[in-house]
């Protein structure tokens, strides 16, 4: 399933391949502490998260915020898919989720992604956490070029 948070005029896109309804709302509360948030785009599961990404058509996220326990196709599958397409291994990814196993960990950035985030329990600690890593990649952190 794929939602939408409200259209700005943003040129910035967030994809969010999370099927947890609170994690989704938190994140949509974060953005929107934001002083000009960026579009958001929800998806529910990793194989449709992962189709979205390889369409050659679809607009290309900023930041792609990804959990690890999906269903249809897990959240490690999909990262290492993109780290093998020469198109899309430079969009900034993010693991979101509940795991601390080293396993996890390391074959998280064995597959490329850029940072790995353990979700908090607590919604206030969500909310600044989600607010922050957007304001980092989106506002902080210089792109590849080409972007």
């Amino acid at each position: 399933m794929i939602t939408q948070n409200k259209l700005n005029k943003s040129p910035r896109l967030i994809l969010l391949i999370e099927d947890n309804d609170d994690d989704i709302l938190l994140t949509k509360m974060a953005i929107n502490d934001i002083a000009a948030p960026p579009d958001l785009l929800v998806i529910k599961d990793g194989k449709a998260g992962l189709d979205y990404l390889l369409d050659d058509s679809a607009r290309e996220p900023s930041l792609t915020l990804l959990d690890l326990k999906l269903p249809a196709i897990n959240g490690l599958a999909v990262a290492e898919k993109i780290s093998e397409n020469e198109r899309l291994r430079r969009i900034p990814l993010v693991a979101l989720t509940t795991s601390l196993e080293p396993g996890d960990i390391s074959r998280c950035y064995d597959a490329n992604i850029n940072s790995y985030l353990r979700k908090p329990v607590d919604f206030d600690e969500f909310r600044s956490l989600i607010k922050k890593t957007i304001e980092y990649w989106l506002e902080l952190n210089i792109p590849a070029t080409g972007r």
